[in-house]
C-alpha cells in the first residue's frame, strides 16, 4: 500500500496517488471499527485496518506534503474523494450486518 501510494503521487496526477491513503485513513474506522461496535463482534482485518493501514496512510500523507508532490488543494480533493469511496463501502457492507 505504501509503495503504491508514493509511487503514484510521484506520477502527473497526484490527487489520484492521494486517494488510496485517504481510503486508509477512513476505511478502517468506518467499515471495521464502526461496524464492529455495531456488531458487537470483532470484524476482520480491523487490526490490520488500525495498525497497518492507518498508519501508513498518514505516512504517505506526510512525504507527500513533506516532499512536495501533494498540495494542500491536491490533499485535499483526494481525501474528499477517498472518504466518498469509504462511505460507499460501508454502505454497501450495512447489509451484510443485518442478516
Amino acid at each position: 500500500m505504501f509503495s503504491i501510494g508514493v509511487a503514484i503521487s510521484g506520477w502527473q496526477l497526484p490527487i489520484v496517488g492521494g486517494v488510496l491513503p485517504a481510503i486508509g485513513l477512513t476505511h478502517p474506522l468506518l467499515d471495521h471499527l464502526g461496524l464492529s461496535w455495531k456488531m458487537q463482534k470483532l470484524r476482520p482485518g480491523s487490526w490490520t485496518g488500525l495498525l497497518l493501514l492507518f498508519p501508513f496512510s498518514i505516512l504517505v500523507y506526510a512525504l507527500g506534503y513533506i516532499h512536495r508532490l501533494l498540495t494542500l488543494r491536491e490533499l485535499l480533493i483526494s481525501g474528499a474523494i477517498g472518504l466518498a469511496i469509504s462511505v460507499w463501502l460501508f454502505w454497501m457492507s450495512i447489509p451484510e450486518t443485518q442478516t
